[in-house]
């Protein structure tokens, strides 16, 4: 009898550790998910490649050059999870090329000085970390003298007539306005977080908006 008893508490003990052991395992394994999941919203790695064209359609709306002035606003409409990277990454972009930026969130009928208004045309992120793609084409709005009075009409994809002011002495004095769609097209592959990801389309188009300010 006293065999059998001692038999019974060993298979009752080996019962158990295996129960506490599938336990450990799931509990392990949600702990891994977890911080899987938490190192792709808040570290920035990027173990990934990427396929990435960008390409500018600008026009400008009426005759001068950019002018020697470098006090300039900065606008972004359409808030969303890119917005501050973009914001970020223009900002670096035009202080490379010597212009201090005044970051505005209100909108104007009129600034009364240089302004970049940015807007989303199209906004398509489809984000997971291995094979991320974008689809993404902004508005470049640029003028001269702070009027913003056709910004929504071209938002919409119109071409409004620009007016042309001419002075007595016949002197133009009208507006520098330059207009551009911005596309960006990518396809990654590899294991990228969400921030990383972020970051690379915000620097891509911040890029464009350079190269269109050079």
């Amino acid at each position: 009898m006293p065999k059998v008893y001692k038999l019974f508490i060993g298979a009752k003990f080996m019962d158990k550790m295996k129960s506490n052991s599938k336990i450990i395992i799931v509990v392990s394994l949600v702990f891994i998910i977890l911080l899987f999941g938490i190192s792709l919203s808040l570290l920035n790695y990027k173990m990934a490649t990427s396929e990435t064209s960008v390409d500018e359609s600008t026009n400008r709306y009426s005759w001068g050059t950019l002018e020697e002035d470098k006090n300039i606003y900065l606008y972004i409409g359409d808030k969303n999870a890119l917005h501050n990277y973009l914001e970020t990454s223009i900002l670096k972009n035009l202080e490379n090329l010597g212009y201090s930026v005044e970051i505005t969130s209100e909108f104007k009928d009129n600034y009364n000085k240089k302004a970049i208004l940015i807007s989303f045309i199209e906004k398509e992120i489809n984000y997971n970390p291995f094979f991320p793609n974008s689809n993404i084409v902004l508005l470049f709005y640029y003028t001269s003298t702070g009027d913003t009075r056709y910004f929504n009409e071209f938002k919409e994809g119109k071409i409004p007539p620009v007016i042309h002011e001419i002075e007595e002495d016949h002197e133009y004095k009208g507006e520098l306005l330059v207009v551009s769609n911005i596309n960006l097209d990518n396809r990654t592959r590899g294991l990228i977080s969400i921030k990383a990801y972020s970051e690379y389309l915000a620097n891509s188009l911040g890029s464009s908006v350079e190269r269109i300010m050079e």
